[in-house]
Formats: C-alpha cells, sequence, structure tokens
C-alpha cells in the first residue's frame, strides 16, 4: 500500500514539473524531441569554453528516451525528458576509467552541466545547445 502512495505521489510530482515546463518560451527548432534523435552530437564548448582533447564529449539521443555517449574518457547512460523545450537529464552510470588530469575535469564539468540541463534549442546552422542553471552545452552533429 506505502509503495503504491509513493507511485502516486511520485507521478503527480513528475506531471507538476512537465505541466509546468509546457509554457516555456521556444526558440530555434524545439519542441519536437525527435529534432534531437537519431544524430551522434559532438560536443564543441562546455560552459563557454572549447573543448580541446583528441576524444570529443558526445551525446546520443536515442528514441526510447535514452541518452549514451562518450565524456572524452568514460562512457555514460542515461534516460531523459523532454517536453517542448524543456530537457531533463536523469542520474545515469558512467564508467570508471581513469584518464589525464585536463581529461578527467573536462569530464567532470560535462557532466554536472549535463546534469542541470533545463532546456534545449537548434539554431539555423544545426547547432545544439543545452541550457541549464550553470550554463551551456554546445554541439554539432557527427
Amino acid at each position: 500500500m506505502t509503495r503504491s502512495i509513493q507511485s502516486i505521489v511520485s507521478a503527480v510530482a513528475v506531471a507538476g514539473v512537465l505541466g509546468a515546463c509546457a509554457g516555456l518560451p521556444m526558440t530555434g527548432t524545439t519542441g519536437a524531441v525527435s529534432g534531437l534523435q537519431g544524430y551522434e552530437w559532438q560536443v564543441q564548448s562546455i560552459n563557454g569554453v572549447a573543448v580541446n582533447t583528441p576524444i570529443r564529449p558526445s551525446l546520443n539521443f536515442g528514441t526510447t528516451m535514452q541518452l549514451t555517449g562518450h565524456t572524452s574518457c568514460n562512457t555514460y547512460i542515461s534516460g531523459y525528458v523532454s517536453t517542448g523545450a524543456m530537457l531533463i537529464i536523469k542520474q545515469g552510470a558512467v564508467t570508471k576509467m581513469a584518464c589525464e588530469p585536463a581529461v578527467m575535469s573536462q569530464e567532470q564539468r560535462f557532466l554536472k552541466q549535463l546534469a542541470n540541463t533545463q532546456m534545449w534549442a537548434i539554431d539555423s546552422t544545426g547547432t545544439l545547445t543545452l541550457t541549464g542553471t550553470s550554463g551551456t552545452i554546445v554541439a554539432k552533429r557527427k
């Protein structure tokens, strides 16, 4: 009985968040989550700092609402929810390989910003911008 109540409360909370975000303004090509799906997006910058590693972080938005990619050092898998321009990245899993300190630092910035993502937009040049509470991730289709 308690588990059922928790499930209902969770569902109502998620519906409230999604409903509140439904009225967010849209810029560029947003609203159709299919615009994100089916491409490998290579990260160009994180919070205005250019990515300078041989292997760029990547984003692959699947049609099953699964997000996978590379952090420059490790691979990750997560889920996502999108309504209009709103985008929430769920907590996921990351492999734990060690890399050079600069690469690990970039990985941490990428994962932190990814977790803070709130909105997405694709501009007329095809550039994807993920905007969150602490900055942006800018990516281009591979």
